[in-house]
């Protein structure tokens, strides 16, 4: 039944940061979810929120990474 034990973990997972699995976490607010790629490095590591911060204080650069962002794109995680 390793299906089941994949699904307690990610209930727990969920419970434990009020609805956001962890590796989903914004690496800013630790809140809400990613939701913003940066291109053209391709890391997706903050959400709407934190995004709009992040540009108005003239933020240019992944917090990842340190590459210059190019575009700034808004995405819905989907899980497969």
């Amino acid at each position: 039944m390793p299906y089941i034990s994949e699904v307690v973990k990610d209930l727990h997972d969920y419970s434990e940061t009020g609805g956001v699995k962890r590796e989903r976490e914004c690496v800013m607010c630790l809140s809400e979810e990613m939701s913003v790629v940066f291109l053209p490095c391709a890391h997706q590591v903050v959400c709407r929120t934190c995004n709009e911060l992040h540009e108005k204080q003239g933020m240019k650069d992944c917090p990842s990474c340190r590459s210059p962002i190019q575009w700034r794109i808004s995405v819905r995680y989907a899980r497969s």
